[in-house]
C-alpha cells in the first residue's frame, strides 16, 4: 500500500510540524487503511450497479479532494480527515479499475491483469523512496499518490 508506506517514511517530519506524538500519528496510518477498505467495497458494488464510469469519476475527484486536505491542513484532525477522503478515493480507484478489465475482450484481460499489478507491484516498491523524498522536501508532498 502506496499510501501507508509513503507515508510511514515521512511520519517523524509530520510529527515535527504538526506537534503530535506517536499515539495520535497512528491515526494517520490507520485512516488510510480502514479507508482504502471501506473505499474498495463500496466502489466495487457501487461499479456493479451503477456502472464503472461514474463511480470511478467519483472516486478519483475523493482521491485528489483528500490530498488537497491533506496538503494545505493546519492540524492533525484536518491531516486524518484528508487522509480518509484520500484512502476512500484510492481503494474507489483500484477496485473500480480492476472491475472494468472484465468489459474488455477475453483476449486482452490478461494483459490488462498484468499491467494492473505490475502498476501496483511499481508503486509499492517506490513508496519508501517517494516518502524520504517527500520527508527531505516537505512532509505535505506525501499525501498524493501520483
Amino acid at each position: 500500500m502506496y499510501g501507508v508506506s509513503a507515508a510511514s517514511v515521512a511520519l517523524p517530519d509530520t510529527a515535527r510540524h504538526l506537534h503530535a506524538t506517536g499515539a495520535t500519528l497512528a491515526w494517520i496510518l490507520t485512516a488510510y487503511a480502514a479507508g482504502v477498505g471501506v473505499g474498495a467495497v463500496t466502489a466495487g458494488r457501487l461499479a456493479d450497479s451503477r456502472g464503472s464510469r461514474p463511480v470511478l469519476l467519483t472516486a478519483a475527484t475523493l482521491l485528489i479532494s483528500g490530498a488537497l486536505v491533506c496538503a494545505v491542513s493546519p492540524t492533525l484532525a484536518t491531516v486524518v480527515t484528508g487522509r480518509v477522503l484520500l484512502a476512500v478515493g484510492s481503494g474507489s480507484v483500484i477496485a473500480t479499475a480492476l472491475t472494468s478489465t472484465a468489459q474488455l475482450p477475453t483476449g486482452r484481460r490478461p494483459a490488462a491483469l498484468a499491467a494492473f499489478g505490475a502498476c501496483l507491484a511499481g508503486f509499492s516498491a517506490t513508496a519508501p523512496l517517494a516518502g524520504a523524498i517527500a520527508a527531505h522536501w516537505s512532509w505535505r508532498r506525501w499525501p498524493c499518490p501520483c
